[in-house]
This record gives C-alpha cells, sequence and structure tokens, in this order.
C-alpha cells in the first residue's frame, strides 16, 4: 500500500500536499520533500471525505491542539457538541476526544460526523475504561483486542492515534523501583501500566509495533507517540525515566518511518522554562526531527487554577524552540472537568503562545501577521486591529468609535 511518505519519495506531489502547501504559503517541493523524510506530517484519513487536511511540522506555522474529554458522570452530547463548537469556533487545528464514559464510541462518532477539522484519539482507552467500568479484570484484554481497537477507530476515520508505544515492560519496572515524586498523569498509560502489571506481559503496541503500523499505513493515519512519564512535577523533569522513553521512542520513530507510517513524537510536561529549549532539542535530535506535540505543558507546579498561564508560559518556549503542535491547557484542568468557557480560554491562551513561537522561530505568515497587527494600532484603523486579533470577541459590546 501507497502512503503519503511512499508518494513522496517517489517525488509524488498529491492534492493534499498542494492543499497544505497554500494554506501555509510554502512551496509544494517544500511539503513533498519534508514529508518524505518524516519532518512534516498531514493529518487526514483516507476515509474522511469533508476533513481539511492539515500539516504540522518544521518550516510551517504551529498548530494548536485541543482535547474534548466527557467524564461519566458529565455523559452529555449537549457538553461535548457545544464544546466541539468552541473548538472549532476558535479554529484549532485537530481534536483529540479522550472521553471516558460509556458512550466513548457514540461520542467519537458524533465528533467525527460533525467536525470539519482532524480527529485524534486514544483507542485503548475505550477497551481499558470499558473493562473497569464493567468491574472486568485487566487480564481479561488480550493484545489482539488492542489491535483490533486501533483498526475499528481507524475505518471509522480518525485522522490520528496518540497510543503509549514506549511504556515498555522493563521501563514500568523502573518506574516502580525509582519512586518518583509525581505519578503517571495520563488515564491511558495508567490503565496500560496497570494491564502489563496484572498480565506480566509486554505492551502490545510495542510488542507487536509492525502489526499496528500495518494497521496505520492502511488507513494513513498518523501515529502519536504518546509519552507515559512526562514529568508530572518539575523535580521529576529530565530524570532517567524520562530519557529512557524517549529511547524508546527514537527506536520505534525509525521503524515507522522505515514502513511509511507518518509519526509524532511527545513530550515536555512539568518543566522550568530554562529548561524547555534544550529539551525540545533532545527529543527532536531523538526522533530525525519529526513533528513534537507538546502536552501537558506546565512552567511551574504551583499555578492550579491558572495552569492555562503556566502552560502558556511553556508552550511559548518550546514553540519557539521548535515545537510544532501545542496541546491545550484549561485553567482547571487539575481540579475538575473544564467549562466551554474555560475550554475556550485555554484555547485562545494556547493559540497566544503558538503565535509568539512562531514570531521567534521567523514564520513569514506569523512575522507579516503581527506587522499588520502594529500598523493597524498605529493608526487606529480597527476594521484590520479586530481582522488580525487572535481573539476577535473581545470587541464585543465596545464602541470603538469612542476609542
Amino acid at each position: 500500500m501507497s502512503t503519503r511518505i511512499l508518494k513522496a519519495q517517489m517525488a509524488r506531489i498529491t492534492e493534499e500536499m498542494k492543499q497544505v502547501a497554500k494554506t501555509e504559503g510554502v512551496c509544494e517541493k517544500f511539503i513533498k520533500e519534508s514529508l518524505a523524510l518524516g519532518r512534516i506530517v498531514i493529518l487526514k484519513n483516507k476515509l474522511r471525505k469533508k476533513t481539511t487536511p492539515v500539516a504540522i511540522g518544521n518550516g510551517i506555522r504551529t498548530k494548536v491542539c485541543t482535547s474534548l474529554s466527557v467524564n461519566e458522570n458529565e455523559d452529555s452530547f449537549d457538553l461535548e457538541t457545544d464544546k466541539l463548537r468552541v473548538a472549532q469556533v476558535t479554529e484549532v487545528d485537530c481534536i483529540l476526544d479522550i472521553t471516558a464514559s460509556s458512550y466513548i464510541k457514540e461520542i467519537r462518532q458524533n465528533i467525527l460526523a460533525n467536525s470539519l477539522i482532524p480527529v485524534g484519539t486514544n483507542p485503548f482507552l475505550e477497551v481499558g475504561y470499558k473493562a473497569i467500568s464493567n468491574q472486568e479484570e485487566l487480564n481479561n484484554i488480550t493484545s489482539q483486542d488492542m489491535l483490533d481497537i486501533v483498526e475499528q477507530h481507524c475505518s471509522e476515520g480518525v485522522d490520528f492515534v496518540s497510543l503509549n508505544c514506549c511504556l515498555t515492560k522493563p521501563l514500568a519496572e523502573k518506574y516502580i523501583a525509582q519512586g518518583r515524586l509525581s505519578k503517571i498523569t495520563s488515564r491511558g498509560a495508567q490503565i496500560l501500566f496497570d494491564w502489563i502489571q496484572e498480565t506480566k506481559n509486554e505492551n502490545p503496541y510495542y510488542a507487536r509495533f509492525d502489526e499496528l503500523l500495518d494497521i496505520l499505513a492502511k488507513y494513513d493515519v498518523v501515529l502519536h507517540l504518546a509519552c507515559a512519564f512526562k514529568s508530572g512535577s518539575i523535580s521529576d523533569s529530565f530524570d532517567l525515566l524520562q530519557m529512557s522513553e524517549y529511547s524508546t521512542m527514537g527506536e520505534l520513530t525509525r521503524r515507522a518511518l522505515a514502513k511509511g507510517v507518518q509519526v509524532m513524537s511527545d513530550g515536555i510536561g512539568h518543566v522550568s522554562v530554562d529548561k524547555i529549549p534544550s529539551l525540545v532539542n533532545l527529543i527532536k535530535e531523538i526522533n530525525l526531527q519529526i513533528p513534537l506535540f507538546i502536552s501537558s505543558a506546565c512552567a511551574c507546579d504551583c499555578a492550579i487554577g491558572y495552569d492555562n498561564i503556566s502552560s502558556s508560559i511553556a508552550n511559548a518556549s518550546a514553540a519557539s524552540s521548535g515545537a510544532n503542535l501545542l496541546n491545550v491547557t484549561a485553567n482547571v484542568d487539575f481540579l475538575m472537568q473544564s467549562t466551554t468557557a474555560q475550554l475556550r480560554e485555554g484555547i485562545i491562551s494556547t493559540k497566544i503562545a503558538a503565535h509568539c513561537g512562531d514570531i521567534a522561530k521567523n514564520n513569514p505568515e506569523a512575522i507579516k501577521r503581527n506587522y499588520k497587527m502594529s500598523f493597524a494600532r498605529r493608526n487606529k484603523n480597527w476594521k484590520n486591529i479586530i481582522k488580525n486579533s487572535i481573539d476577535k470577541t473581545v470587541f464585543e459590546g465596545i464602541d470603538i468609535k469612542k476609542r
């Protein structure tokens, strides 16, 4: 089967490559060559017809992803639909559905049916959560179950999957022995860790990685190599556990690219601002400069209730250092499920961080937009001020004629 990477390596420029090149303001040859090397990915499942393809990677605009999550006690399609609406109105670039409820499949299908932007999922979360909610033993989940659920998500049209392929059995043992200050912060990674502990088996997403790649190649779905051991506290950043996981990630990156599967790396967590550039550079170097997805980023541990601010500081530093996709953090994420208003605020904060990063990276489109805004502000050209603002709703209710 011919994936986008393989087509690019054969010097074929597809319609999707042309489309993203036009969107990004770069030449088609640049997209083709970067795609061939794995330095750019294009989010679009072969089966999705209405989705606009989105490019993520080096030399183009930093993108923003928001997670959509509806918990068991908030099984409301209205809530999920409203959050999807906010995500699309605020023009995020992609969505990661990490819902954990009895209606995981229905909510995912609703998102896929109504989203015009790429959608990602963590397929393992579905089988893991269902086992826990039905009070079943995790060891009843087979390795084939784990691969089958990935196939199901891909066949439904998801554009990328986030999987903890790097959470190996030896790494799980190292985590127990090390006695880390912070625990595993990802729900899916925690369930997978518990499965490894109960079954004493190797993680199937690592042990059967080639089979996983075959599934993804079939649909041209992008693989996000999610980290299980991003630091959940500043004290744990740059520890041996984190570095070991990045080493495994580098191995899997090479195997994915060799099979023509698009892949993104993962990283950051809680890291002090001064160390973020070196960590970004390290991850990018280990993983052959493939796109880096920054998630759960925080520049300090004490900003509970204002984590969107701490996250924006970390995200801006990461983006300026070469990160390519930033995940949204709402101010209350550590405390509770965010409301749509809180989600929206987190999205705007993350978009500001992405724009700051792009200015630092001398992205032509970001520089041009920033200059237009500066020129408009100097001349009090409110039409262009509003047009170039990241959040245009701030002007609602303001009589700009009096400004």
